[in-house]
This record gives C-alpha cells, sequence and structure tokens, in this order.
C-alpha cells in the first residue's frame, strides 16, 4: 500500500464520518414528546355530608399498558408512536383523572381512591385511542363491585385538528364526560 492509497484512505474515511455526524445533527432529528394525562390536577376538598365511593381499579387492555400513544389505523391496526409516549403510567394517570372530575362533579359522592366499608367501582377500558381518520374513542364498562350492577359506555368524537398533542386533549376531555355519566348511572341506582 503506497502512501497515496493510505492519504485517500484517510479522507473516505473522514469524509464519511463526517457525512454521518451532519446527517444526525440535521433538521431529521426528532425530540421525544412526554404527555401528562392528568396535567391540570384539582386540591381535593373534603365533603363532610356526602357518601365515600372508592375508584378502586382502571383496567387496560394490554396495548395501553405501553408508554406509547397509539393510534388506530385504516386497516384496525394498533401502531405506537415512536417519538409520542405518556410521561406516567395510563392507568394510574386516568385514575387521578377520573377522581377529579367525579369529585368536581358532585356534591352527593366523595370519590376517593382508598376506604374500607364504602362503595367499590371498578373501570373497565376497552378502546382508548384516536384513528388515522380523525376520531378519538373511548369505550369499555364500569361496574359496582358489590352489585350485579354493569354499566357500558362508549364515547366519539371528532378530532378539529390532527396530531397527538390534540388527540391527548380530546381523550382527557372523554374522561370528564365519562364522569358524568358515571355520575347519573349512580344517582339512578
Amino acid at each position: 500500500m503506497n502512501k497515496n492509497s493510505v492519504v485517500r484512505c484517510f479522507v473516505y474515511l473522514f469524509g464519511g464520518l463526517l457525512l454521518s455526524a451532519c446527517s444526525l445533527s440535521g433538521e431529521n432529528h426528532q425530540t421525544t414528546n412526554y404527555y401528562l394525562f392528568d396535567a391540570n390536577p384539582s386540591k381535593l376538598l373534603a365533603k363532610p355530608s356526602a357518601t365515600n365511593i372508592m375508584l378502586s381499579e382502571v383496567k387496560l387492555p394490554l396495548y395501553l399498558n405501553s408508554s406509547n400513544l397509539v393510534m388506530l389505523d385504516q386497516n384496525l391496526n394498533i401502531v405506537p408512536a415512536n417519538f409520542h409516549v405518556w410521561a406516567d403510567s395510563l392507568d394510574k394517570a386516568i385514575q387521578r383523572a377520573l377522581l377529579n372530575d367525579l369529585n368536581a362533579n358532585s356534591a352527593a359522592f366523595q370519590f376517593v381512591k382508598r376506604c374500607q366499608q364504602c362503595t367499590s367501582i371498578v373501570l373497565q377500558i376497552d378502546h382508548f385511542y384516536p384513528t388515522s381518520d380523525g376520531q378519538v374513542l373511548l369505550s369499555g364498562h364500569w361496574y359496582i363491585a358489590q352489585s350485579d350492577k354493569t354499566i357500558p359506555f362508549f364515547i366519539e368524537d371528532k378530532l378539529e385538528e390532527s396530531g397527538y398533542s390534540n388527540a391527548v386533549l380530546r381523550m382527557r376531555a372523554q374522561i370528564k364526560v365519562l364522569s358524568q355519566q358515571m355520575i347519573e348511572g349512580l344517582t339512578t341506582d
């Protein structure tokens, strides 16, 4: 190997490294976006004359136990997002948000995470995602653990704007609607 060949190899190697470094630091580099589901918590005020009800558990389907946000595509595939993730476990965040909403909308009931000898509610979410055609879907059922009462729910909304940020806001609004439906279901018992 002569001196020119060594220099030429060095120039090619340096040029390749320089090009790869430029492509990594260019505008195509995406950052990960973290979303808080319950970004606006409120202070839980005591309601001395209210009936305590425990929201004991929020059950999610397997695909929602991942930190990635998901979308349902036109082929009915659940597609996880690469750069859009939940900042916290979704089941715990939904429980906190739902507790806030339930307590904000009811004077007759005090909804809590833990209590002894009180009515217990379990929430089962079967579907909760935006779709590629601009819809947001929330469905499942909730039930009172001490009875045979099971109440299904189905909430579907249209996204006003595309993007995961808007989908998360719409999903949060759907939990607020669900809280109102749950209070109605408890008061018509």
